[in-house]
């Protein structure tokens, strides 16, 4: 897992270096690129959601920012299509 909150440094990270691993919750596979906190935390990952996948509602105190690549994400009564 490649953990970087020095926000004094500019960090690049290789598509070779990405360990994707296991949310806790099924379905859902993610790379943190940053985290702080535990899981409720301020964090940016990149998330692969396989289809038809649900995930509980949650917060994150820090904000929560989403880019849909591919597909659709659907959040409450609201879909959000890829760009």
């Amino acid at each position: 897992m490649l953990i970087n909150h020095d926000f004094t440094r500019r960090v690049t990270v290789a598509s070779d270096d990405y360990h994707w691993v296991h949310s806790p919750h099924t379905g859902v596979h993610r790379v943190m690129l940053d985290r702080i906190g535990g899981e409720q935390a301020r964090a940016t990952s990149l998330v692969r959601y396989l289809p038809q996948t649900e995930f509980p509602q949650h917060v994150h105190p820090g904000g929560e920012e989403i880019l849909v690549l591919d597909g659709q994400f659907s959040e409450g009564e609201r879909d959000y299509p890829a760009g």
